[in-house]
């Protein structure tokens, strides 16, 4: 005869106690069930839902809830965080007995604003046994979050519209205004009349002789050797 199958509940699925310390990217792709196996994990989801401003003050406190032993109340939304404030490394935890035997884990999450302290314990829910934040709900000092939002002191820097004061003379281009001559001008100088040439001699004229016999000049005596 067949016995009655039994159920063995999924080995990833109990609570732990082992202390793995986790950092804040390690929690992101986790669901609310997973990160209540770990003390560390439940811990620091708590923590990186306590600093998202990105959520309205009920959405902020619903989501916060899903790793709380109790309801947040009111009172808890008055300690959120105002400006963003970053985690900046992974938790550390230890196992703590308390008074009958009783064990919780104490987590610190470093932040920009100081450790964030959060005491986690065992406790049933209707999923079933997870670790959860125990009340009082662990927060930040709000003197140390205020400082974060203090904004540098700026230098004012004239806006666009205070330009269009300047006079218009200090905007207008090089070539509209009047350009000195760089031309140096030399004095008047008397313009000298052209120096006098002597005039040139008168040719004499060449006699042409006349076409014909030579004439024979009329001697008073005669030619030597004439008969």
């Amino acid at each position: 005869m067949t016995g009655a199958p039994t159920t063995t509940p999924a080995q990833g699925n109990e609570v732990t106690y082992d202390l793995i310390e986790v950092t804040e990217s390690a929690i992101a792709g986790l669901t609310t069930a997973a990160a209540g196996k770990s003390a560390p994990a439940t811990a620091m989801a708590y923590a990186h839902s306590y600093v998202d401003i990105t959520q309205s003050n009920t959405e902020w406190r619903t989501k916060l809830g899903r790793y709380t032993i109790d309801t947040p109340g009111d009172t808890i939304v008055v300690a959120r965080p105002q400006v963003p404030v970053a985690i900046t490394g992974p938790t550390t935890s230890e196992i703590v007995t308390g008074a009958g035997g009783a064990r919780r884990a104490e987590v610190t999450i470093p932040t920009q604003a100081g450790d964030l302290r959060v005491s986690v314990q065992v406790a049933e829910s209707p999923s079933g046994a997870k670790w959860q934040v125990q009340n009082p709900f662990p927060t930040l000092d709000r003197d140390e979050v205020s400082k974060l939002g203090a904004a540098p002191t700026l230098v004012s820097v004239p806006s666009t519209s205070s330009h269009s004061t300047t006079p218009q003379t200090a905007t207008q281009p090089i070539t509209s205004q009047p350009k000195p001559s760089t031309t140096t001008l030399a004095p008047e100088s008397v313009t000298a009349p052209p120096a006098m040439s002597e005039p040139e001699p008168t040719p004499v004229p060449v006699p042409v002789p006349e076409p014909g016999p030579i004439p024979i000049p009329e001697l008073d005596t005669p030619i030597p050797g004439a008969l």
